[in-house]
């Protein structure tokens, strides 16, 4: 006899990847809790402030090839969190700073965060269960399902039973 399919769903990291996956079996009815050990979610869609001023550290920029990535993106714009982006790059070199438009290819639309890239990982992450500063170090699985163990000292530790933990 086979159990029955665990309705309940942990993911552990809260990046692009992450939060799209919690959102699509959230969509599909399943009880979803994203575990990240970062502040903030969003991953390499990171955005920094230091004392020089605010700058995005992952991933400065994207494209879109995949038509299901293009109808992301679109409601993404949508909501103003992208916009696309013209950049204005250099080559640098020993005779210094040169425009770099022989390595552009010009017809790439390349899109950005609005204000910054982390918008993205916040549109995502709207409406989800997601537990931040909680790094999960183990999965075990037992009689009674998954359960996650997070670091020794973590505020969080010790989340409990999570059926369904994808490894």
């Amino acid at each position: 006899m086979t159990r029955p399919l665990a309705r309940s769903v942990a993911i552990v990291g809260a990046g692009m990847s992450g939060l799209i996956a919690a959102r699509r079996l959230r969509d599909a009815g399943f009880t979803v809790q994203v575990f990240d050990r970062s502040r903030r979610v969003g991953g390499r869609l990171a955005t920094r402030v230091s004392d020089q001023g605010t700058f995005d550290h992952g991933a400065q920029y994207f494209t879109v090839r995949d038509p299901g990535f293009r109808i992301a993106v679109d409601a993404w714009r949508a909501l103003g969190a992208v916009d696309t982006w013209t950049p204005r790059l250099v080559a640098i070199d020993a005779g210094g700073a040169q425009p770099a438009h022989s390595q552009l290819d010009d017809t790439t639309v390349r899109y950005v965060g609005v204000p910054a890239m982390n918008r993205i990982g916040e549109v995502l992450a709207d409406g989800l269960a997601i537990r931040t500063d909680c790094r999960i170090t183990r999965a075990r699985h037992d009689s009674a399902g998954w359960h996650l163990e997070a670091e020794v000292g973590d505020p969080h530790a010790a989340p409990g039973p999570a059926a369904g933990v994808p490894l």
